[in-house]
């Protein structure tokens, strides 16, 4: 504050003129001196709450504005903030993007005005019911304007109107089908017979064991986990069969081979095996078996 521009007064004067110095300090900060050194400073409430705040580490209420608006900026989810009568008062460029709009002409409009797709929806009944009660809300539903495309919705109070955040999670919808199919797909293969399912993990030893793929090997499906696959086969076949092990475990493409299974209480079973990687987000996680009986 003690900078080329600050105003100085002598302590007689700042007397004489309390009324018109305690005006100035209303802008700038007034130092008072006493036989010439300066000896105290007069500040607006607004300066030293400010510099109050910056010596606790805190913040001023425009600080939280705009830390605020740099965080919401930042957000990949589509933020809107809306007022008591639903009139859009800010979007984040992630909205702006996806709903291809211009924030400049939708700030200050009524929401229907240049969002239809969310005035048309669900979100508009969320958001009177949120504004009358303060009940946040939160649900999925498709994107109006992005065919194909899932949306989740979270509608809450925010300041004294409302705000919606909606993140796309089309991806996870369609992981969610994949899975869905996967089990079914499993399910069904259980169910038909004949068909034995298993899961290696990267030591080639079974981290889970079907019961029909247990049953083949005249086991329980417990006697198997934690014990490698070439264990259950005759030893002229175990090489070519780690060969192929290792090979899926290392992320190579599925493998098929002929093989036999050793079978419990003497005799072997001839069987073909299907091998493929079991991909994670980051690396291999194992490798699926599928075990049909030759006859």
């Amino acid at each position: 504050m003690a900078s080329q521009s600050a105003i100085v007064v002598s302590s007689a004067d700042f007397v004489r003129r309390f009324g018109a110095w305690q005006d100035r300090a209303s802008t700038d900060p007034i130092f008072v001196t006493h036989h010439g050194r300066r000896r105290h400073v007069m500040l607006s409430m607004p300066a030293y709450e400010a510099m109050l705040a910056a010596a606790e580490g805190g913040t001023t209420p425009d600080g939280d504005r705009l830390k605020l608006e740099t965080l919401v900026a930042q957000l990949d989810a589509c933020f809107i903030a809306l007022d008591a009568e639903l009139t859009v008062t800010s979007m984040n460029p992630a909205a702006v993007a996806f709903f291809g709009v211009a924030q400049a002409a939708i700030v200050g409009r009524p929401l229907g005005d240049e969002l239809p797709e969310l005035e048309r929806s669900v979100v508009r009944a969320h958001l009177g019911r949120t504004l009358a009660s303060g009940e946040v809300a939160a649900f999925e539903m498709p994107a109006i304007s992005h065919p194909g495309e899932w949306l989740r919705c979270s509608v809450f109070p925010f300041g004294s109107g409302v705000a919606c955040l909606l993140r796309n999670v089309t991806s996870e919808h369609n992981a969610h089908a994949v899975d869905q199919w996967k089990s079914a797909l499993t399910e069904a293969m259980m169910a038909a017979g004949g068909i034995g399912l298993g899961m290696l993990s990267l030591r080639g030893t079974f981290s889970f064991v079907g019961t029909q793929l247990a049953e083949f090997a005249g086991f329980s499906p417990q006697a198997l986990e934690q014990v490698r696959l070439t264990d259950i086969l005759p030893l002229s076949r175990r090489v070519e069969a780690a060969s192929h092990v290792e090979s899926v475990l290392n992320g190579r493409e599925a493998r098929g081979f002929d093989t036999a299974l050793l079978v419990n209480k003497g005799g072997e079973r001839p069987v073909r095996i299907g091998l493929a990687p079991l991909r994670g987000d980051y690396a291999i996680d194992g490798a699926m078996v599928v075990v049909t009986v030759i006859h």
